[in-house]
């Protein structure tokens, strides 16, 4: 059985280093809805489950998490602070993810996402993603009134 998971393990660190934008995406996808079955089903306690909401959150997850992410933190702030591990270079990634990144890329991108897909247009009876300012205004919304809560919640961990 050891030298199963071993050799599970090695093919798929070689997978993420011979394909690390399609296997960030899958890793990240998948993830991301688990995440969302988890967070539906054990934490709301739902009987059912939005599967809708589901693969919206799966595609965002793949997306962001594993594609812009993959770029932020593997090429960005590699060319911008080094490779290094040291102090220095670790408190340069992390201030830029903190105050930077986190708080006016990865959030505004979240709820901008959200508010497209998951507040749709409903017209004769269909539903389609919404555009436009109202759509940029309602995430605008939640983003100054939610942001440093979150930000708070994520520096406490």
């Amino acid at each position: 059985m050891r030298a199963y998971a071993h050799r599970l393990g090695q093919a798929y660190f070689s997978w993420c280093e011979r394909f690390p934008w399609s296997s960030g995406f899958a890793v990240c996808a998948l993830k991301g809805g688990f995440s969302d079955v988890f967070a539906q089903r054990i934490v709301e306690g739902e009987s059912g489950l939005d599967a809708n909401r589901t693969i919206i959150f799966s595609t965002f997850s793949g997306w962001y998490c594993g594609w812009f992410q993959h770029f932020v933190y593997n090429l960005a702030y590699t060319r911008l602070y080094g490779r290094g591990s040291d102090f220095g270079t670790v408190a340069k990634k992390i201030a830029s993810d903190h105050f930077g990144h986190v708080p006016f890329i990865c959030l505004p991108t979240y709820y901008l996402w959200q508010e497209s897909l998951l507040v749709p247009l409903k017209q004769d009876g269909v539903s389609f993603p919404r555009w436009g300012a109202e759509m940029v205004r309602d995430a605008y919304s939640r983003w100054r009134d939610e942001a440093l809560g979150v930000m708070i919640a994520f520096w406490k961990l």
